[in-house]
C-alpha cells in the first residue's frame, strides 16, 4: 500500500517463499514528507518471530518521529536502538537467536528501499 505520503510494507523472511514458517516476520507504517524523506508522524514498526511476543518497536517509532530518513546519522541511531530493543528467546525450533535478531535488523534496512 502506498498513498502520497503513507508507505506500508510486510517482510517475511524463511526458507522459502510459500507454505514455509517464517524465521522473522515484520510490518513498518510510516508517513514520510518525500521531498525531504522527514517521517511526519510516529511511525508504527511491529517484528513477530524474535520471541514469543509481538515486539512493538517503541522507542525506535518515537526516535523517528520528525527525523529525517536521509540523513545516515539518523538510520545508524535507529538501527543501534531497534537493536537493543530485540530480544531474542532461545528455542530449539526456531533459528538461532542471534540469526533472529540479525534478521529483524535487516528487514528494517530492506524496508527503506
Amino acid at each position: 500500500y502506498s498513498s502520497s505520503d503513507i508507505f506500508i510494507r510486510t517482510i517475511k523472511t524463511s526458507h522459502r517463499l510459500q507454505l514455509c514458517h517464517a524465521h522473522v516476520t515484520s510490518g513498518f507504517n510510516f508517513q514520510v514528507d518525500k521531498n525531504n524523506y522527514l517521517v511526519k508522524t510516529k511511525p508504527t514498526i511491529v517484528i513477530q518471530g524474535i520471541n514469543g511476543q509481538l515486539i512493538h518497536a517503541v522507542k525506535t517509532e518515537n526516535f523517528l518521529t520528525n527525523k529525517s530518513l536521509g540523513d545516515p546519522s539518523v538510520l545508524q541511531s535507529a538501527l543501534s536502538i531497534l537493536s537493543d530493543e530485540i530480544v531474542p528467546s532461545s528455542e530449539r525450533i526456531l533459528a538461532s537467536p542471534a540469526y533472529r535478531k540479525s534478521l529483524a535488523i535487516g528487514q528494517r534496512s530492506e524496508e527503506r528501499r
